[in-house]
C-alpha cells in the first residue's frame, strides 16, 4: 500500500510540475510572462495526490465518503438558493479568478 501511495505522489506531484513548466512554456514561450492557466494536468496531478491519501482510508471510511459524495453532488446544482447565488455560480466565479491570475 505504501508502496501505491508514493506512486501516486510522484507522478501526481510530476504532473503538476509539468503543467506549470513545460506546457507553460509551450503555450507562452515563456515561464514568467501570460496567465497562469491550469488544465487537465493540473487536475489529474492533484488528484492523484489526493488518491496517495486516499488509499490509506479503510473500505468503510472510503464507502462512506462515496456515498456522501453522491447524496451530496446535488449542491452544485446551479439552480440559484435564497441568496440568489447558485453553490455551482459561486464555485465558477471562484475558479475563474484562480485559473487567471497571471493575466494582467
Amino acid at each position: 500500500m505504501r508502496q501505491l501511495s508514493v506512486f501516486l505522489w510522484q507522478r501526481g506531484l510530476w504532473l503538476v510540475f509539468l503543467e506549470l513548466t513545460a506546457l507553460r512554456f509551450a503555450e507562452f514561450f515563456s515561464l514568467t510572462q501570460g496567465p497562469v492557466i491550469l488544465t487537465v494536468l493540473w487536475a489529474l496531478g492533484w488528484s492523484m495526490v489526493a488518491l496517495g491519501f486516499l488509499v490509506h482510508l479503510p473500505v468503510r471510511a472510503l464507502a462512506a465518503l462515496s456515498v456522501l459524495v453522491i447524496v451530496l453532488h446535488n449542491l452544485a446544482d446551479p439552480r440559484a438558493s435564497a441568496s440568489g447565488k447558485s453553490f455551482s455560480s459561486i464555485l465558477r466565479s471562484a475558479a475563474s479568478g484562480w485559473l487567471a491570475w497571471g493575466s494582467a
